[in-house]
């Protein structure tokens, strides 16, 4: 029976690779925690987390039986998704910990699901759900992830085939993987980590440049550019761990210290002197690299390269400063202010789901992969356009724009916090969607802020024949509720709409095109619709037809629609058409070219204050 399958999990499609890997190659697997660090010139820094948990990589070589073969080449001829033609997901089994039932307490890894498997068959199980006697005979951590790249099958025969891949842990969440717990994480790096070090291949101790130079000029000399850096020691060293009590130990503090988050007290191998800090034997230190590899030369033995870097600002301490800062995450929240609304969408960049209490749950992982540039703000007010960037998923608000069905402006709210705290979340965005492009399944959006108000020019009231009020605003005095008109679907065809006026509250004489320029509206919430009228007739009778720019995408006969007319800002249009003169906010006795007033242009330009 092949030993390689494909099967749907969690909701996902997912080829299982479950041979035993050739031993006679070393097995790699790189466990990676990363970290943002801020590094200034005087040694000082701030380090985030880039996530809270560690992804893995695993690297191995396989020498296949035929069957296994022809199942492999099956697979490699088709990983993707029939239906949507994402990448299929790939599972194998951790083999360092392929354990029976009685020996289940000694593996290094826990995953959130266990494989059960031999040449007969496989079960999946949730990692809490292990039965107590499985049906099959191996137990292993089960990863999951996609190939860095598709593997090259060496035939060895004309039936049988050896090939090496190396799989990325980019899944879900409910597929992470963490190390095994090992008791009490000591605080510093553990005097038995440092006992197991291997004197076969010598440690390397290093001192960083600690200026600048430049070339100034044909002469021999180069010039300083007078920034001075701070000298740090770096070293590097190889240990062999004997057991997997201490692969454990090595794991579980790498995870303790978040990779290179946080700083420990770290031995250094060469000792020529005294204990000085010229030449220490013991310092302040964090590690170097963001990746930890294992190379496991059995299941229960394993070399790994270790690297060190000295912190001298954080030997002695600087009060008030903490170098290791909180994690951040961004929470973006797309709004339609629609009438029954709003309509509201919810992402983070994290890499999990993050509940804010009393807002809602805001989708991270694979169910919201978004992110943004940098946000500026300027001293005038008008902050620059932010772009953001996501993925074509389900429900994704950027595809109506992409689709012309959003009719109202699409709003954005950008919030920072720490994940652990999303209560917590502090406003730093808030703007309009202007913009979206497409580019394969990628959207990018571009925005403005307040509807682009901040980069109008001021003052904004203009001397001239216009009238400077909007239609129903404050200083036009008229009641929107006054001039807003109900009626009913009697028919569309393409974009002409006809209909039957049933509320007409100013009890206007509705001749031809006396609703041009104006709006049509329907439903509520996630079906309401918006649409701009180009042209309108009297059919007589009470009925009109119009004709839109764009017609309803969901429209039925009976349908209540309301509509309002346009106010173009003439005075003579505010006297007949609307009885408003008293109010006109224009000066009609200025002719429509006076060279020596400021007046309103007719294609105003954007500019800043």
């Amino acid at each position: 029976m092949a030993r390689i399958a494909r099967t749907v999990f969690l909701g996902a499609d997912l080829v299982l690779f479950m041979p035993d890997p050739n031993w006679r190659w070393s097995v790699e697997v790189v466990h990676r925690k990363e970290t943002y660090v801020d590094d200034g010139k005087t040694g000082r820094e701030n380090r985030r987390p880039r996530r809270f948990t560690m992804l893995h990589e695993i690297a191995a070589t396989w020498q296949l039986e035929p069957a296994d073969t022809a199942a492999l080449e099956t697979q490699l001829a088709d990983l993707s998704v029939p239906t949507t033609g994402d990448r299929v997901f790939v599972g194998v089994p951790m083999c360092m910990d392929q354990l029976a039932k009685a020996r289940w307490g000694e593996r290094i890894y826990d995953a959130q699901w266990v494989l059960n498997y031999d040449e007969t068959g496989y079960a999946i199980h949730a990692a809490n759900a292990v039965p107590a006697v499985p049906v099959r005979r191996w137990l292993a951590p089960l990863m999951v992830g996609h190939l860095q790249e598709r593997p090259a099958l060496k035939a060895s025969t004309d039936r049988r085939a050896q090939f090496s891949l190396r799989l990325l842990e980019k899944s879900p969440w409910d597929y992470r993987i963490t190390p095994a717990a090992e008791g009490v994480v000591s605080a510093d790096f553990p005097a038995s980590l440092q006992a197991a070090a291997n004197w076969k291949e010598l440690p390397q101790s290093s001192t960083t440049e600690i200026m600048v130079y430049e070339d100034l000029g044909d002469g021999r000399m180069e010039a300083a550019d007078g920034q001075e850096d701070i000298t740090r020691r770096t070293q590097q060293f190889l240990v062999t761990l004997k057991s997997r009590a201490e692969i454990r130990t090595l794991l579980n503090f790498f995870v303790a210290r978040k990779g290179r988050m946080q700083s420990f007290a770290a031995p250094w191998l060469l000792r020529p002197g005294a204990d000085t800090p010229a030449t220490p034997h013991t310092t302040k230190a964090r590690f170097a690299e963001d990746a930890l590899k294992l190379t496991y030369a059995t299941d229960a033995t394993a070399h790994a390269k270790i690297g060190f870097i000295q912190l001298p600002w954080e030997i002695a301490g600087v009060a008030g400063e903490q170098p290791e800062q909180a994690a951040r995450a961004f929470l973006y929240k797309l709004s339609l202010d629609v009438p029954g609304g709003p309509i509201e969408w919810r992402f983070t960049n994290w890499e999990t789901d993050l509940l804010r209490p009393g807002d809602g749950a805001y989708l991270g992982d694979v169910n919201g992969q978004w992110e943004h540039d940098k946000i500026t703000q300027t001293i005038d007010l008008s902050d620059e356009p932010v772009t953001l960037t996501s993925w074509i998923l389900t429900d994704n608000p950027l595809i109506r724009v992409v689709q012309r069905l959003v009719d109202v402006p699409l709003e954005i709210l950008i919030d920072e916090c720490d994940p652990e705290n999303p209560a917590g979340a502090v406003q730093v965005y808030e703007g309009e969607i202007e913009s979206v492009s497409v580019k394969s399944r990628k959207l990018t959006a571009s925005t403005l802020v307040l509807g682009g108000r901040l980069a109008a020019k001021v003052p904004n009231f203009f001397f001239g024949p216009e009238c400077n009020h909007e239609f129903c605003d404050a200083g036009c005095q008229l009641a929107a509720a006054a001039w807003t008109f109900a009626g009913t679907v009697v028919s569309q065809v393409g974009n002409v709409l006809t209909l039957a006026v049933t509320s007409n509250p100013p009890g206007a004489v509705l001749g031809a095109d006396w609703f041009a320029k104006g709006w049509v509206s329907k439903g509520a919430g996630g079906a309401y619709e918006l649409k701009q009228i180009v042209r309108s007739a009297d059919l007589g009778g009470g009925q009109q037809t119009f004709t839109l720019q764009r017609p309803f995408a969901a429209v039925a006969a009976g349908d209540v629609l309301t509509f309002m007319p346009y106010c173009g800002g003439t005075g003579a249009e505010c006297e007949t058409k609307f009885g408003n003169y008293l109010n006109f906010g224009g000066h009609p006795h200025i002719a429509g070219r006076n060279l020596s007033i400021p007046r309103r242009e007719t294609t105003p330009t954007a500019g800043k204050k």
